[in-house]
């Protein structure tokens, strides 16, 4: 990634926060740091992930604090897809603190959520047919495409059940097969090795990127599951971060490939701004760097923030954990303040509407100790004193349960804005 100049807001050469600080012990009331508010959330919230690891290597998965229970996989297709790409979240969010910290304790618990995903995916390909017919233009027609999914399924025509990719699923299921959940299950892999420069999972990170390539309508975008021909933002976004992450040899093997899909990627979500997308494609944006064209990644950057800041107020999501906005401010700052010319409004936009959303998602992850919890409603709802949730963030007060892809999202959004305020 680039390293542009290092820039913030100075007394001298004093950072003003270390003044306003400074201040506040002088007048006898203790403080901490922004710094080390954040690395202690961070630390609590991956502890919490590794107590709640299960001997499957997935985690436990939710606790609805109301109900005093957990849904888990639930029991239908659509309930089994997102238990899996939420697993898959927590294990790329635990990963990235690992990559973060360099903290040993979390290592054996990541290898086994890795291990965990590998087994739960299953064998997809691509053949010279397939190729053939995404050439040809047909999965773009606007019209009559639920009954051309059903013919070229029936023949077998959008995907082989066997070649060198896979894709995450639930219980080898190709309906749950979805593109993004294995784009998270590759991120983990990729923040593991290089946390620990450990390559026993490399055969497993090509197959997994294989998988996704089956998928992958050159020229255009992603198929968001092996029986679909549709695209999705939300895949979309998962897809290019895990592919700015790719070592470059892996990069190296995709070739122009990736710099058309890294056309793709901005010039739709400039256009069409979506929630969706932002905060995963805002993460890319900042970790291709200078591998992507400058107008156009500017473009793309403050079209889709200003997007986001002007129509989710922080009015309308004070009740809920909103660590993904975070997720991609946080980005987005990051490669604005490395660009050869900066938007000072748009940044100190970005800089409050953080500190509006941290200030609440801090007053809901759980602190040990904790023995209960406040709805918004003014009931106190009990935690179980057996139950793991020290660390974890809490989903929203109206309707207060925790789950790992919650905690998976603030940990993610936390080491995010560790690197924007190092400048890394």
């Amino acid at each position: 990634m680039d390293q542009g100049p290092a820039k913030s807001r100075m007394i001298g050469r004093i950072p003003l926060g270390r003044v306003l600080a400074a201040c506040v012990v002088w007048l006898g009331i203790a403080v901490s740091t922004a710094t080390a508010a954040d690395d202690r959330a961070l630390r609590l919230a991956a502890r919490q992930l590794v107590a709640a690891q299960l001997e499957s290597g997935l985690f436990d998965f939710d606790f609805d604090f109301a109900t005093g229970a957990g849904r888990g996989a639930g029991t239908t297709t659509n309930q089994h897809m997102v238990f899996i790409v939420r697993q898959a979240a927590a294990a790329y969010g635990l990963a990235k603190y690992f990559h973060h910290s360099g903290d040993e304790t979390v290592r054996a618990a990541t290898m086994r959520t890795i291990e965990a995903l590998a087994e739960r995916s299953i064998p997809v390909g691509s053949g010279d047919l397939q190729r053939w017919i995404e050439a040809s233009g047909l999965y773009s027609i606007p019209w009559g495409r639920r009954t051309l999914v059903r013919v070229l399924d029936s023949m077998g025509l959008l995907y082989r059940n066997d070649g060198p990719g896979r894709l995450l699923a639930f219980e080898g299921d190709y309906e749950t097969a979805w593109a993004g959940g294995t784009a998270l299950a590759l991120l983990a892999e990729l923040h593991y090795a290089m946390a620990s420069g450990d390559q026993r999972f490399a055969a497993q990170r090509r197959s997994w990127l294989a998988g996704l390539m089956a998928l992958h309508v050159d020229g255009t975008g992603f198929r968001e599951y092996p029986g679909s021909i549709d695209e999705s933002p939300l895949a979309h976004g998962e897809i290019w971060l895990a592919l700015s992450f790719l070592p470059s040899a892996d990069a190296a093997e995709l070739g122009s490939r990736l710099q058309r899909i890294d056309r793709y990627m901005q010039s739709v979500y400039a256009a069409d701004p979506t929630l969706q997308f932002f905060h995963w494609g805002l993460m890319a944006v900042a970790q291709r760097g200078s591998a992507l064209d400058p107008r156009q990644a500017m473009h793309l950057v403050e079209r889709i923030t200003r997007h986001v800041l002007d129509t989710v107020p922080a009015s309308l999501v004070t009740e809920e954990t909103t660590c993904t906005i975070v997720e991609g401010l946080a980005a987005a700052a990051q490669f604005l303040r490395r660009a050869p010319q900066w938007d000072m409004a748009l940044l100190k936009q970005i800089d409050d509407r953080i500190a509006v959303e941290m200030a609440k998602n801090y007053a809901m992850q759980i602190q040990p100790g904790q023995s209960d919890i406040t709805r918004a409603d003014g009931v106190r709802l009990q935690i179980p004193p057996t139950l793991n949730a020290a660390g974890a963030f809490v989903a929203m007060r109206t309707r207060p349960f925790i789950r790992v892809d919650y905690t998976g999202h603030c940990i993610s959004a936390l080491v995010e804005l560790a690197r924007k305020e190092s400048g890394r």
